[in-house]
């Protein structure tokens, strides 16, 4: 039997035949996704880590002519998201033993204001790494680091990792993954998270060789969008920052 191949492609469906030897999936904004319906979602790649954890695991081969990209309302870093999302999907093929090839002339696919994901939140950030230490070694060193910076605790086990406020949990989240290069946890529930929310959002820890990627993707804040966006999203982007120092 031969090998499962797949092309990341910016360019509509229309532009390839039923004959070509490899599955076609057209790089699509979250926003636009979710409004597909079911059969058409089969055959689109959003920015979304179980979808493409799926995909991984599904080929032998992936092509990638076109990167999808974090693409919510606010996005931090934008530079760094780019470059996290080259590494994120270098991680995913080696974890699932799949052949990644990016074509030469990739592109990251222009989007709308009007295509972004309203109401959420990205925020990548990156950080030289002066040790080999694997992810989960660098997620815990962060859990315990952050209530010296802003007065909340937390808690930081196998499966959950939480910060809380006063005894009130403001963000509680489930370990997802944890390989050497990669620690992921999904969002589910606190203080300051609107669980109600598709996709689901995501905190990952990646190392890829020197530098360390945190990326906070589809945060859904349960403040009201524009205090969101003067408040609680700058104080992340600043505690980040001050990580980045401690590093």
């Amino acid at each position: 039997m031969g090998n499962r191949e797949a092309l990341l492609t910016s360019l509509p469906e229309d532009s390839f035949n039923e004959t070509e030897a490899l599955d076609i999936y057209t790089v699509t904004a979250t926003k636009v996704y979710l409004r597909l319906d079911e059969r058409s979602k089969r055959r689109h790649m959003p920015f979304c880590f179980f979808r493409l954890r799926e995909l991984f695991n599904k080929y032998d081969r992936i092509w990638v002519h076109a990167v999808p990209v974090p693409d919510s309302a606010l996005l931090q870093g934008r530079q760094s998201a780019l470059f996290f999302t080259e590494a994120l999907l270098n991680n995913l093929a080696r974890q699932a033993g799949c052949e990644l090839i990016f074509l030469t002339h990739r592109h990251q696919p222009s989007l709308k204001s009007t295509d972004r994901l309203p109401g959420s939140a990205d925020s990548v950030q990156c950080m030289h790494l002066a040790t080999k230490d694997d992810t989960r070694v660098l997620a815990e060193h962060y859990a315990h680091w952050l209530p010296k910076i802003i007065g909340v605790t937390t808690s930081f086990t196998d499966n959950h990792f939480s910060i809380s406020l006063f005894g009130v949990p403001v963000l509680e989240m489930t370990t997802v993954v944890y390989w050497r290069e990669l620690a992921s946890f999904r969002l589910t529930g606190g203080l300051l998270f609107r669980r109600s929310q598709n996709p689901p959002a995501y905190f990952h820890f990646l190392a890829d060789e020197s530098r360390l990627y945190t990326a906070l993707i589809h945060f859904s804040p349960a403040l009201w969008w524009p205090l969101y966006r003067i408040s609680q999203g700058p104080i992340h982007k600043m505690v980040m920052h001050a990580y980045r120092c401690n590093l």
